[in-house]
């Protein structure tokens, strides 16, 4: 069986345009890719691969929209987003009838926002890992019924017998009624782990009566359908031994008797009858992405100084997927980069790629294969790198992985970095009980063939509907110093309240042989071997590396449909570095506090508009801080939204000086036709720094008796983004 050699001919064609179009080098993106399974004829699952590690604290509106706003954070002491991203970020998506997304995108505060053709009802997951946002969403709702739940008097047995009285008042209870209700709409749904969660308590609660009959017979169809045998099995061939006569005992035996020939059919009469039944499968290919121009102009004057160009440049972005299915085998090309003509200054072009590369699938045997420029989660793998990994099962529910290349230090880098690379395995175990997840990991690292980083760690994952949590740990051996510690838990109430708990603690910068360069004159390690040893090298690593810990508490209430209440609350600490080798101490920072509370209100006006106030409150080790601000995004029609903010900020420091400004800006967005979109984006900001007392001499020496310093600007991006 071979891949047909038109596939291979176009995708020569499609890698040269990329290398081509692409030499990049610009801000890191927040968004990687998007993958979506859609297996479930009730809903798709929307899985966002992120370049950084993030959390959502909150969405809105909450159930059903055209557009879903996620608010996420940063884990660890940077937590907050870049206020100013220098381009519209963009993640497209072909629409279909069931999932009509068409774009993924970040605004201005770097919330990410999911926009659909039309209203959808969507559910957030919980994530895997801070790498991955889960959203569900609903298909359009069609007719589906499950087997009667007709109410069937059970048989006695020998330690029970019901009386009629009895029977009445459960059949009557409100409580299981509504376990019953709950549990068939999982069905439905195709949660299968949460109605045999019901089911089961269901059975434990009302054993002998027609609602434990009911739940032990779909008990086993649940877990038929979550492809879990051997438990539906037995619990067939007990509802048979209860329950031996009646319908439901007929459909119980002609389940049970599918599981039985399933699983005792020779493999080689499954494989001659179904090359007997097998119809050729075409080959399916299909290619979609966005194109974008847009023009970054940024101006900005101090006191009576001439005014500066910040920025004048032309961004050239390139968003490409293109996937192929041939019979088992699946591939697929992903590409992003962008390329920044300057356009009026003397900086040199702006180039980069930040991801690019080859998807190569094996469905029947599972095995997974990606080579090139890519990101991973998992396994110790510190982002982005140049290099291939491998998945393959090994055993049920283990899964092993190799991975192997070249760090990315940076999507500018468009060139291979041979310097510095590394080689790792990895084991995902899972999952187990509905709810646990595991991954254990080797990884070693080499820097101008000197040993970089050795480590050991492991991730531990528990999701369940309404609770999940998320843990990391990073050991290195050779340097036997803890490089990270996360955890990140969230829990959800009944009444939709979201509790979110995390805690980072980790090396800063992330600790490796490397960081011995820092303040060394060097560019290399193999440069620091001509004056220090390797034990030296070693220790100066360590010197420059500082013990990051961050803890964080928010919340999230809707307080109506239309309206949610938002808390945060984190403390962060980083601690001091050491002097060693001409380079002197770096001090910690103390404890530092930061308190944000916000306000959404979404659908007030008409569906689709979202408006957020908010306030942020930071002690810093030399100053307070607050910042206010007011986000609106208003649909004026269908191919028309308006998002005007204004943001202030104050800033008072420990020497008594001040320093306050605000930034109003405004974006529109429009859509002129089907995949072309126009945006522009435009404001300005104004900063007013209080002089100190020297500060104020020096400039009445000048003749400036003014007691602020004032920087004023704007900024304009405008464009076009077209999807195909």
């Amino acid at each position: 069986m071979t891949f047909p050699v038109l596939f291979y001919c176009r995708l020569l064609v499609l890698m040269g345009i990329c290398l081509t179009l692409t030499t990049v080098h610009a801000e890191d993106r927040l968004l990687e890719s998007i993958q979506v399974d859609s297996s479930s004829r009730e809903h798709s699952i929307v899985d966002i691969r992120l370049n950084q590690q993030l959390s959502v604290v909150a969405h809105s509106p909450l159930e059903r929209g055209d557009l879903l706003r996620l608010k996420v954070r940063r884990t660890g002491r940077n937590s907050q987003i870049d206020e100013q991203p220098p381009v519209f970020e963009s993640l497209p998506w072909t629409p279909t009838p069931t999932l009509p997304l068409y774009e993924i995108t970040v605004d201005l505060e770097g919330s990410i926002l999911l926009h659909f053709k039309r209203s959808v009802s969507y559910q957030r997951l919980p994530s895997t890992n801070s790498l991955h946002i889960r959203i569900k969403v609903l298909h359009p709702t069609r007719k589906t019924q499950l087997p009667e739940t007709t109410h069937v008097q059970p048989v006695a047995t020998s330690d029970d017998t019901l009386i009629p009285e009895q029977k009445i008042e459960e059949a009557e209870d409100p409580v299981l009624t509504g376990m019953m209700n709950e549990a068939k709409k999982a069905m439905l749904d195709k949660n299968y782990r949460r109605a045999i969660q019901l089911y089961t308590k269901v059975r434990l609660q009302s054993e002998h009566t027609h609602f434990g009959k009911q739940a032990l017979e779909f008990l086993g169809l649940a877990r038929e359908r979550n492809k879990q045998f051997a438990h539906a099995k037995v619990v067939y061939e007990k509802f048979l031994k209860l329950y031996p006569k009646g319908d439901d005992a007929g459909r119980v035996r002609q389940r049970l008797s599918g599981i039985l020939t399933a699983r005792t059919e020779p493999k080689e009469k499954l494989k001659e009858g179904d090359s007997k039944k097998k119809t050729k499968v075409g080959v399916q290919w299909d290619t979609f992405g966005s194109f974008s121009q847009f023009y970054n102009r940024n101006e900005s004057k101090f006191n009576q100084d001439q005014t500066r160009l910040n920025r004048s440049s032309l961004q050239n972005g390139l968003d490409l997927t293109s996937r192929l299915s041939f019979q088992e085998f699946q591939a697929g090309l992903r590409f992003s980069g962008t390329y920044n003509v300057n356009v009026e200054t003397s900086d040199e072009d702006e180039q980069r790629i930040s991801s690019f590369y080859l998807d190569l699938n094996h469905k029947n045997a599972e095995i997974n294969m990606r080579i090139g420029r890519q990101s991973q989660s998992s396994g110790g793998i510190l982002g982005r790198f140049d290099g291939f990994h491998l998945n393959f099962p090994v055993y049920d529910k283990i899964d092993l992985n190799l991975v192997a290349g070249y760090s990315v230090l940076s999507s500018k880098d468009i060139f291979v970095n041979t310097d510095q690379y590394f080689y790792g395995i990895n084991a995902d175990f899972g999952t187990y009980l509905d709810t646990w997840d595991f991954n254990v990991f080797f990884i070693e690292q080499r820097d101008h063939g000197l040993l970089d980083r050795r480590a050991v760690g492991g991730e531990v994952r528990f999701f369940e509907e309404n609770k999940s949590f998320f843990s990391f740990f990073d050991y290195d051996i050779y340097h036997a110093e803890l490089n990270t510690f996360l955890f990140t838990g969230q829990w959800i109430f009944a009444d939709r309240t979201t509790v979110n708990l995390s805690y980072d603690y980790r090396t800063s910068p992330f600790l490796t042989t490397g960081n011995a360069t820092q303040g060394q004159n060097v560019d290399s390690l193999d440069q620091l071997l001509q004056s220090f040893s390797k034990d030296q090298i070693k220790a100066l690593a360590k010197d420059r590396t500082a013990i990051s810990q961050t803890g964080s508490l928010s919340l999230s209430r809707p307080l109506s449909d239309n309206f949610q209440l938002n808390a945060d609350f984190r403390m962060s600490t980083l601690s001091d570095t050491e002097a060693s080798a001409g380079v002197a101490k770096t001090d910690g920072t103390g404890l530092e506090y930061s308190i944000a509370s916000d306000l959404t209100g979404s659908n007030l006006l008409t569906d689709g508009d979202i408006y957020v106030i908010g306030a942020r409150y930071n002690i810093l080790q030399n100053s307070d801080a607050l910042t206010l601000n007011l986000n609106v995004r208003y649909p004026v029609s269908r191919n028309l939204r308006i998002n005007p903010r204004v943001r202030f900020n104050l800033r008072m420091n420990d020497d008594g000086t001040e320093v306050f400004g605000y930034q109003p800006s405004i974006r529109l967005t429009y859509r002129v036709i089907k995949g072309l979109q126009l945006e522009v984006e435009g404001g300005g900001d104004w900063l007013f720094q209080e002089r100190n007392a020297d500060a104020l001499a020096a400039a009445a020496l000048a003749g400036d008796n003014d007691d602020f310093d004032k920087t004023g600007g704007y900024f304009l991006i405008a464009g076009y983004r077209y999807s195909f």
